[in-house]
């Protein structure tokens, strides 16, 4: 009787953590099929070549950073460009209805002969030697005023630099963290709150 209970103990053990486990298995599912359905309509004209695993690797090892997963899927697939959603929306942030104008392509700059002060990793690390952008921050997408939209490199958070504005009495340190507007905790975050332009027509 004992061995009895104690197998059917352990079975019903075994039926519990089969279902939780199924829970969690649909969650993972559902969260991935919203990311997805997000994307349905998400679209970018105007892109640049075709990034490879090399290319990223080169890319990261010179900016001393690696990009979030979700990064680089999104941009293995549009390697820069302009999207059809470009208005970040988010209740919950201070900084409403930034609109970008596209986003900076990785290593190739076709409309530019392949300049690489017009690409990514050049924005970047011609910002950091000129001093105009902290050496934490990696822009890519730009609003129409010229302000970037960039990648923290200390947590992948994402945050608004804005060059409009400067103190001449800051020390370049403050001028920096003034000029920095957190935005969003990540990159997925951060796509899945972009609408069309048409939500100011509703505002």
């Amino acid at each position: 009787r004992f061995w009895n209970w104690h197998f059917r103990m352990s079975e019903c053990k075994f039926v519990i953590l089969r279902l939780l486990l199924t829970k969690q298995f649909k969650q993972k599912i559902l969260k991935k099929k919203m990311k997805i359905l997000h994307l349905i309509n998400f679209s970018m004209k105007k892109n640049d070549k075709k990034l490879s695993d090399s290319d990223f690797s080169e890319i990261e090892s010179k900016l001393g950073y690696v990009f979030p997963q979700s990064f680089k899927e999104f941009y293995f697939k549009w390697n820069g460009g302009i999207p059809n959603k470009t208005v970040f929306v988010d209740n919950k942030c201070e900084y409403l209805d930034i609109e970008i104008s596209r986003f900076i392509p990785i290593r190739y700059a076709t409309p530019f002969k392949n300049d690489p002060e017009f690409t990514l990793e050049g924005r970047a690390i011609c910002g950091w030697a000129e001093q105009t952008l902290p050496s934490h921050l990696i822009p890519f997408a730009i609003d129409w005023g010229g302000n970037y939209i960039c990648l923290n490199k200390k947590d992948d958070s994402i945050v608004y630099y804005v060059f409009d504005t400067y103190c001449k009495k800051s020390t370049l340190e403050e001028n920096f963290e003034g000029n920095s507007k957190y935005l969003c905790n990540s990159f997925e975050y951060y796509l899945s709150h972009l609408e069309d332009s048409s939500y100011f027509d509703i505002l």
